[in-house]
């Protein structure tokens, strides 16, 4: 999404969904679901920051969804 946005395209409208990102060695978990790598945070915080785009998590449809907002601010990656 972050290559997306960089290449110009608008998410404005529609900010991004984020399902599950699965665990790997050397990743940090970021939420029930959710792990991610340096590379990966990054991208995250170039959306919701400089993007300025809403990023939610929802792992299933009938799960309400979550600001990754709050999550990002207390990784350590």
């Amino acid at each position: 999404m972050a290559k997306l946005v960089k290449g110009g395209v608008d998410l404005t409208g529609i900010g991004v969904n984020l399902g599950i990102l699965a665990y790997r060695d050397g990743m940090k978990m970021l939420m029930n679901g959710v792990a991610v790598d340096k590379s990966e945070a990054d991208a995250l915080r170039f959306l919701t920051h400089k993007a300025h785009l809403k990023v939610v998590v929802q792992e299933n449809p009938e799960d309400p969804p979550q600001n990754i907002e709050p999550f990002l601010k207390a990784l350590t990656v």
